[in-house]
């Protein structure tokens, strides 16, 4: 489907109607496609299947370069970065970079609108990695963070503020720290402040 929509954007003429069209059908099944991809990833990690193809790694400068790209993206934002000693570990790339770029989308959209900020602070001991992400903002409900984990969950402040997703992005980012012998976590959600945890084992 997305290749035919591709091939029939481009062939449609340039500001048109049926270009239009084509282009929103195209966007549609690309959110379809992120859809499947995620649910195929779930069921694998329900089945144990996760597979990590561990490398050497340096968790700092994952952060750094994908922190480098969200500062270009949101140039209100003011970002903290706080990485210590002990970053090296071995690690899937893909799927660590995945946690990182949930974490740090959420971090952006739901933040402070008038004084956006987020704060990154990790550091490495001789078997694992700890990364404490905060952002401003509202806050979780209380009667959401019980739940913000949980598969198509999505708090009342993300419909509020129109802000797209599909309520996969914190499971799947957790699964994939277990995957990694690690956990990701609440810590705790204020007006002010929002605050994950996530740790990962150094060796997999």
């Amino acid at each position: 489907m997305q290749g035919h929509l591709e091939t029939a954007l481009q062939e449609a003429p340039d500001d048109s109607e049926q270009q239009r069209r084509f282009g929103l059908l195209l966007e549609e099944t690309q959110r379809l496609r992120g859809i499947t991809r995620r649910l195929l990833l779930l069921a694998k990690a329900d089945a144990g299947k996760i597979k990590i193809i561990g490398e050497p790694s340096d968790f700092g400068s994952l952060i750094s370069e994908l922190v480098e790209d969200f500062e270009m993206q949101s140039q209100d934002t003011r970002f903290e970065l706080d990485l210590g000693d002990g970053l090296a570990a071995n690690l899937d790339r893909s799927l660590v970079t995945q946690i990182l770029q949930n974490l740090l989308s959420n971090a952006v959209n739901y933040n402070d609108d008038k004084d956006p900020w987020f704060r990154i602070r990790a550091g490495g001991s001789d078997t694992r990695i700890t990364m404490e992400i905060s952002n401003g903002g509202e806050g979780i409900p209380a009667g959401g963070q019980c739940r913000i984990f949980e598969r198509f969950a999505r708090v009342d402040l993300a419909r509020n503020r129109g802000v797209d997703g599909f309520g996969l992005g914190l499971n799947l980012s957790r699964e994939f720290a277990r995957a990694h012998g690690g956990e990701l976590e609440l810590i705790g959600s204020e007006s002010g402040e929002t605050c994950f945890r996530l740790t990962l084992l150094k060796s997999n």
